[in-house]
């Protein structure tokens, strides 16, 4: 978590201004109540009753004055309005007075540099964890943290909040001038001139750090610490005055935070705050302030925008005999204004705000005064241009031989956005592309299909350059496999028996993904027999072979890829007998052996007979539903009748009730002699339509 720290706070008096005034004249209603007296105090009730022993003489129109005492720990200024003898006690009823009414003339300059041994206490707001405050040659520090806002109101997820966190350096010195000049009565705000400042220095940071907060729009002050100091008394001529201040610490956030951001700035002011009254109010404050960047951490990548501001508000009070008076409200601020995609990606802005406010009814004035003093902000920093963040979309692993690979990325810029860069590939292998260099691809998604022709692990780098030629690379590791070839056989088929002498046509495919049209050239197809006497040793996709000696044997179709990797299939015949008179030779020509179609494409049909008597033959066709290649066997068999060109089409003789179909289909050609001997050819048909 980056820190939050707030700057430094200022308190303020409002204040006014006369010619100096060396004379003090206190009215003959005026009683300064004196040790014993004040001592006697036993009660200040909230609606202003004094309670004091039995026989304590307090007639009305008498003004009280006073130190701070334990009853009354902000001092009185009060006068008496009845009293009465009431269970041993005497209650003096009182009303607030102003100052005006216990002097005539008389005047007051204080100063006083507020530290450590001032504070009387240091109040936590709830929720807000604070260091312990330490005196320093450079002032108060105060170390804090507290969260703005969890959303989910559970301390143990962190993803879903706005925290700050800091510490705090201040020095501020109190100033009061004060000039009373009644005459008989005080009748006007010019009997009374008034001038109040608050010089501070301090040094401080402000930060934010917001966590995928989704967009959220906050507006909203979270208290850090009320810091109470203890009451001041300054006296003109008899006549105390007693001043109480307080600062209140608050943390102000608005804007929208949705995204993962965090942002500080540094923070150093001198200041004098304040205002006088002299025949009207005038504004005397000044500032001298400078401000630094800090770290930022924006997430790019997430498209949004994001306006936050911060301010580290102290609001002082300075409580004449425990009545507010002067007020005032400084708030340095940072705001970091963001972006994505948009170049510079954020600016982050510093400033301050400050308010004065003054009704002093207790000091004479009938007029209250407010302003702003101060509302500026000015940019400090922006983001300089980031590298794109590019990232691979295609998986690490192995990848096949001949077929792999469309590489795919993705890549975004906080400048130039998701469409930003010219993406180039290139592999550890020097004999890939071109001395390693695959190609270039651009786009929301940048891909370049490529092919490997060699074995091994590489690793693929893809670099993206943004528009300004920052660069950033990702890594993906591949492994170029080769998988071997599976085999085939659909003719014959097992357990059919051939006869001895007679040529038979030997089918068989093959599957290859590695391998262009995934499937082996037929020279790499090799048919051998497990009865050595067979002397089989045919090359092809449906050579032809005889048998010369009769009993069971197994055909093996070995295929071999260029790799040197094989696959094999099998398949089980008995040679028996030939009949004394044979059966037709026939060879099926059209339409090769283990094709696809769908089941209204149209195909030519083909092929030739002959009968080893030298009779006539009569031809036909017939299809099989659900063929099974190993066994021979399928589901039902239709008649198959061709064009006189020889076309047809699968639904010419099958009727499909779905839409969708898949089927394996056995396409076979007899032909019968005039003895009624029958011989036959067939090929395998795979049937598919997708709806």
């Amino acid at each position: 978590m980056k820190r939050l720290i707030l700057p430094s706070l200022l308190l303020l008096l409002a204040a006014c201004t006369s010619p100096p005034q060396n004379v003090t004249v206190v009215r003959p209603e005026t009683k300064v109540l004196g040790p014993a007296v004040r001592g006697a105090l036993e009660e200040f009730r909230p609606d202003g009753t004094l309670v004091f022993p039995a026989g304590t003489a307090f007639k009305a129109g008498d003004v009280l004055v006073s130190e701070p005492t334990a009853a009354a720990p902000n001092g009185l200024l009060l006068k008496v309005t009845a009293t009465e003898q009431s269970g041993g006690k005497t209650l003096v009823r009182t009303e607030q007075a102003a100052l005006g009414d216990a002097l005539q003339k008389g005047r007051l300059s204080a100063e006083r540099e507020l530290t450590e041994a001032d504070l009387a206490s240091v109040v936590p707001a709830s929720g807000a964890r604070l260091g312990e405050v330490r005196a320093q040659a450079d002032g108060l520090k105060l170390p804090f943290s507290l969260v703005v806002l969890d959303r989910d109101d559970n301390p143990a997820t962190t993803n879903d909040r706005v925290a700050a966190s800091g510490e705090l350096t201040l020095k501020p010195i109190i100033k009061v001038d004060l000039d009373l000049d009644c005459g008989f009565l005080c009748v006007a705000d010019n009997d009374l001139d008034f001038k109040g400042e608050l010089g501070l220095e301090f040094v401080a940071k402000l930060g934010v750090k917001a966590d995928a907060l989704g967009g959220l729009t906050l507006k909203k002050t979270v208290p850090i610490a009320t810091l109470n100091f203890t009451p001041k008394t300054f006296f003109i001529g008899p006549v105390p005055v007693v001043i109480t201040p307080k600062l209140v610490l608050e943390l102000k956030f608005e804007g929208k935070a949705g995204l993962k951001v965090g942002y500080e700035i540094s923070y150093t002011l001198k200041a004098v705050a304040g205002a006088k009254y002299d025949d009207g109010w005038k504004n005397i404050s000044d500032f001298v302030s400078d401000f630094k960047s800090g770290p930022v951490d924006a997430t790019t990548g997430i498209s949004g925008v994001l306006e936050a501001k911060a301010k580290a508000a102290a609001r002082a009070e300075l409580m004449f005999y425990g009545v507010v008076g002067p007020t005032i409200e400084v708030a340095p601020s940072a705001k970091l204004d963001l972006m994505y995609p948009r170049d510079p990606l954020w600016k982050l802005f510093a400033g301050i705000e400050a308010n004065v406010g003054i009704n002093i009814k207790v000091l004479g004035f009938s007029k209250s005064y407010s302003t702003n003093l101060r509302d500026d902000s000015v940019e400090i920093a922006r983001a300089a241009n980031t590298p794109p963040d590019v990232s691979f979309l295609s998986s690490a692993g192995a990848a096949d031989l001949g077929t792999c690979c469309n590489l795919r990325v993705r890549v975004l810029d906080a400048e130039d956005g998701p469409a930003c860069c010219q993406v180039s590939f290139r592999s550890s292998r020097t004999g890939d592309g071109v001395g390693g260099a695959l190609g270039n691809a651009s786009g929301v998604q940048p891909e370049l299909p490529y092919t490997f022709t060699t074995l091994g692990t590489r690793t693929i780098t893809a670099t993206a350059v943004d528009s300004k030629g920052a660069t950033r690379s990702a890594t993906l590791e591949i492994n170029v496999v080769n998988t071997p070839p599976t085999l085939a056989i659909s003719s014959p088929f097992g357990g059919q028996q051939l006869f001895r002498g007679v040529s038979y046509r030997l089918r068989g495919v093959s599957f290859d993904r590695n391998e262009a049209g995934f499937e082996l050239p037929c020279d790499s197809l090799r048919w051998t027999s497990s009865v050595a006497g067979d002397n089989l040793s045919a090359t092809g996709c449906s050579p032809s072979a005889s048998f010369a000696t009769n009993g069971p044997r197994t055909l093996t179709l070995t295929g071999t890829d260029p790799q040197g990797a094989t696959g094999t299939a099998t398949v089980s015949v008995t040679v028996v007998d030939p009949p004394a008179n044979l059966p037709p030779v026939v060879n099926l020509t059209s339409p090769q052996n283990n094709i696809t179609i769908g089941p209204d494409q149209l195909i030519r049909l083909g092929g030739t007979a002959a009968d080893p008597e030298g009779s006539a033959v009569t031809l036909s066709w017939d299809v099989t539903t659900g063929y099974n290649p190993a066994t021979g066997t399928g589901a039902q068999t239709f008649p198959v009748t061709p064009a006189a060109n020889g076309d047809w089409r699968p639904t010419n003789s099958i009727t499909y009730t779905t839409c969708e179909v898949s089927d394996t289909l056995r396409l076979r050609l007899r032909a019968r002699d005039a003895q009624s001997n029958e011989g036959f050819d067939f090929i395998v048909i795979r049937v598919n339509r997708i709806c």
